[in-house]
């Protein structure tokens, strides 16, 4: 309340002591508001131990088991066990799991040698050594955490198609660090995160980290192991502790309790002082620089660390203009005014520059007005000498730093199949050495915060996000570590569920929901944080904070199936069969291709059998990545080609279709590029080859063409269906044609949906791309060649197919075609736009190609 009046007085401008009557009117508006009760409305969790029984053993050990060394003995003496149940062992040198140019081709000859891999256990989390400097620090991630990884990536083509396990041991006091200490480096931590992820991305994998007192003897070590690989459990984290105890050793699982804050006596009742000096790293943006905005007192000094220079002014061009829309127009503008012709993708990532900008800008002026004093630092987190003289310097200037927000990350979201080292290192080192960094260079003795942001996804797990997973789960095992060496700090770890600020899109809102979590509201987070440093225990380090499945998921249970194991659902009705992950890291959808399931096929026939149209197969294409990657948003389809076209030989017939999805290696940042194949079973050569694009949102449109002029004569569209089209009345969509000559064709198309297409069940359903749509660029085309070249054209490539704004495409659109000199004599190449009523574009051609042939005249209306 105290504050919220200073904050008053100071919004009014007051420089002067405030008179009693001024001061008695504010407290008396503040007694009779309503209490802020945002915070409240947040749950918070801690983890809580659970006794739990020994695991029955529901599971054969049998098949080959790849176990890394340990200093111990640990893993001669499981191996032994694995061997006397007559299943095969080998043992690596975790320098080799850490090395995967070195791991894959063991891994491939093991597989060679004994088969498929069931299992692999990790034991470079029992070793303990000392850690005196960045190298030594990273040494050990990568032996522990990152060597973790490249075996499930290695392991990955055998565990997506059979059952199987994944351990690691480590020696963090039998609680993971929580109710006892041990010995284990936080980076053996890493493996829940690790193990979170990958079960969502195999729905076929038991892993989970093991976790043991200091003084568990290898033998007992290697006993439990046992047990473990033949547990049907589904926890990701298991301890055994109580050595010396009445009971004996124990085997624990953790719960997420509910325990909201109150005003306990014990609590810190920590509150910011304007005198503070606070160090934020990542401060600048996002849901860091809100709670910096909450917590700041005037007078406050503010030092904020970002990954690129304080930006400077906007330029003229583009600072008034708020709207996302004009703004993209205004760069595209820019670039071509500049001679460059920017794809979607990079017109994207300079809109999301200077947004980025923007915010810095705003979130700055935002702390200063509020009385802070705001020094911002471009600095590389992971730079050991430049942050930690950064660091230094502080101390040298004002003796003491107060408190500590470590909000530094970047995300790359790939699924662990994907995932290349040095994607690996630049999302899990930005957050983790760092922290390392800041627990080596602040001073305990004057620090009273320290708070390390983390995330729901290394808790719970998310599709995609292991290494981000791994970086967060790294760093809840560093907090309760220091939280035991630094009497007096409060230490916390945060593991946010998402802000509802920022976020993607609807769709991934939408996702968010299906598993059962609420976004936060970013009011309600701010409070959230401000209350659990004033009233949250000391005691209480490693916290959940918002609203989602919590206890069902960490005990396996089935809110948060992967994203690839569930159908598309009512918004991707093509997509009718569970997805699943097949060999090597691919999704996949296999499904049939029918009359009834796919009415629409009747109305496209040649030689009167039924014909699955290129366009249709796009849309299938973009729907089943859509499944696949729930997170993003399909954007563009890229360099389709057809093969060989899928035919139905009568109307009873079926096609028994295969999908096959695999994220590329070279995506931008910030977007993701999937390779889709379609294949017509049992050919071993797809008929249809694409790239997907994603992008966390779909782009806004460009600017319609505006000097498309006449092309020719008018057309009638009826006649022109019955003269040169075999498409039935379900694909006679072009209700006009304005003109068309050898420029080009200007017509208007009716926009379809899948109710109409499908199933009028389908009423509420959407498409992507609308296949019927598309589907007039080729029949246009096929004109076009029948009147200017007297041949019939038929689809062979798209080069690029866009799509662009938000909310379904509907009713009619004016249709433009841009003709382009063709790469060879028997080609049409076109450019094409879809302009709804408003004037934008809603869908856009780019090089897309026909083939043409007088002998396909025989196909074509009245030829």
């Amino acid at each position: 309340t105290l504050n919220a009046i200073l904050d008053a007085v100071l919004a009014l401008g007051a420089s002067a002591p405030v008179a009693p009557a001024v001061a008695a009117t504010l407290l008396a508006a503040a007694a009779a508001a309503p209490v802020e009760t945002a915070s409240e409305t947040i749950p918070r969790y801690v983890p809580r131990a659970k006794l739990l029984p020994l695991p029955p053993k529901t599971h054969a050990v049998k098949g080959l088991y790849v176990l890394t060394a340990d200093s111990e003995g640990v893993a001669e003496r499981l191996a032994d066990r694995i061997v006397g149940a007559g299943a095969q062992a080998v043992i690596l040198l975790p320098a080799t799991a850490a090395n995967l140019s070195l791991l894959a081709p063991q891994i491939d000859a093991l597989r060679k040698q004994h088969g498929a891999i069931a299992g692999i256990v990790h034991l470079a989390g029992l070793t303990q050594p000392e850690v005196d400097s960045l190298d030594a620090w990273r040494e050990q991630a990568s032996l522990q955490a990152k060597g973790l990884f490249w075996l499930l990536q290695t392991a990955g083509p055998d565990f997506s198609t059979r059952e199987s396990v994944a351990l690691a041991a480590s020696r963090f006091g039998g609680s993971l660090g929580r109710d006892a200490e041990g010995p284990a480096l936080p980076m053996a931590g890493a493996a829940v995160g690790l193990f979170n992820c990958a079960v969502h991305e195999w729905s076929t994998l038991r892993a989970r980290l093991v976790d043991f007192e200091a003084g568990a003897s290898a033998d007992f070590i290697a006993d439990a192991l046992f047990d473990e690989l033949a547990a049907g459990e589904s926890r990701t984290e298991i301890g055994y502790a109580g050595a010396g105890e009445p009971g004996g050793v124990q085997r624990y699982g953790y719960t997420h309790a509910a325990e909201p804050v109150a005003d306990h006596p014990f609590a810190p009742h920590l509150q910011p002082s304007g005198d503070w000096i606070v160090l934020i790293t990542g401060g600048a943006r996002g849901i860091t620089a809100e709670i910096a905005e909450e917590m700041v007192r005037p007078g406050m000094r503010l030092v904020l660390l970002g990954r690129t220079a304080l930006p400077g002014a906007e330029s003229t061009a583009t600072a008034a203009i708020a709207d996302q829309a004009a703004l993209k127009k205004a760069l595209l503008s820019a670039a071509l005014a500049a001679g460059r012709k920017p794809t979607p993708v990079e017109l994207d990532r300079e809109l999301r520059a200077v947004l980025a900008d923007r915010e810095i800008r705003g979130n700055i002026a935002r702390l200063t007005a509020k009385g802070a004093t705001v020094d911002y630092r471009a600095v590389d987190v992971r730079d050991a000498e430049a942050l930690g003289s950064l660091i230094d310097s502080l101390y040298a200037q004002y003796g003491r730093i107060d408190a500590v927000l470590h909000g530094a990350g970047v995300i790359e979201d790939k699924r662990i199949a994907d995932k290349t080292p040095d994607s690996f290192d630049r999302v899990y080192d930005t957050k983790v050495d760092s922290a390392w960094l800041l627990s080596r260079k602040l001073k305990p003795e004057s620090l009273k915060l320290l708070a390390l942001f983390t995330s729901v996804s290394g808790r719970f797990g998310n599709t995609g996000q292991a290494d981000y997973a791994a970086a967060n789960e790294t760093l809840n095992r560093l907090a309760w570590q220091l939280h035991r060496q630094w009497n007096g700090v409060r230490v916390i770890s945060v593991n946010w569920g998402p802000w509802d600020a920022g976020m993607a899109s609807q769709q991934v809102r939408d996702a968010f929901r299906a598993r059962q979590i609420v976004p936060i509201p970013v009011p309600a987070g701010r409070r959230w944080f401000m209350d659990e440093l004033a009233y949250g225990p000391r005691k209480d380090v490693e916290l959940v904070a918002g609203e989602g499945p919590w206890e069902r998921e960490r005990a396996g249970g089935s809110a948060s199936a992967a994203p690839a194991a569930a159908a598309g659902g009512a918004g991707l009705p093509l997509i009718r069969q569970p997805l699943r992950v097949g060999a090597g890291g691919a999704v996949v959808l296999e499904q049939r291709l029918t009359l009834r399931d796919d009415p629409y096929l009747g109305d496209h026939r040649l030689d009167n059998k039924p014909v699955l149209p290129a366009a249709a197969a796009l849309e299938y294409m973009a729907q089943f990545v859509a499944a696949g990657y729930p997170e993003w948003q399909v954007v563009e389809i890229r360099d389709m080609r057809a093969f060989s076209g899928i035919v139905l030989d009568d109307d009873q017939a079926e096609r028994e279709l295969l999908l096959r999805a695999r994220s590329s290696t070279h995506s931008d940042a910030g977007s993701q590029a999937v390779t889709v194949d379609l294949f017509e079973l049992p050919r071993k050569a797809p008929s249809y080859r694409a790239t997907a694009i994603l992008l966390p949102q779909v782009p806004e449109a460009p600017p319609a063409w505006t000097d498309a002029g006449s092309f020719g004569p008018a057309r009638d569209a009826a006649q022109t269906y019955a003269d040169h089209l075999f498409h039935g009345p379900q694909f006679q969509i072009v209700k006009a044609i304005a003109s068309m000559g050898e420029g080009g064709i200007d017509a208007t198309v009716a926009a379809t949906s899948p109710g109409s297409l499908i199933d009028p069940a389908q009423a509420g359903a959407n498409w992507l791309f609308d296949f019927g749509l598309v589907d007039t660029g080729p029949q246009l085309a096929l004109v076009w060649a029948r009147i200017h070249r007297g041949k019939t054209a038929l689809p062979s490539s798209f080069g690029r197919v866009s799509r662009y704004g938000s909310g379904p495409i509907t009713g009619t659109l004016r249709a433009l075609i841009r003709m382009k000199p063709a790469p060879h004599e028997a080609g049409v190449l076109y450019d094409m736009q879809f302009v709804d009523a408003s004037g934008r574009v809603r869908l856009a051609f780019t090089d897309a190609e026909s083939t043409m042939s007088a002998a396909l005249n025989r196909l074509a209306g009245n030829s």
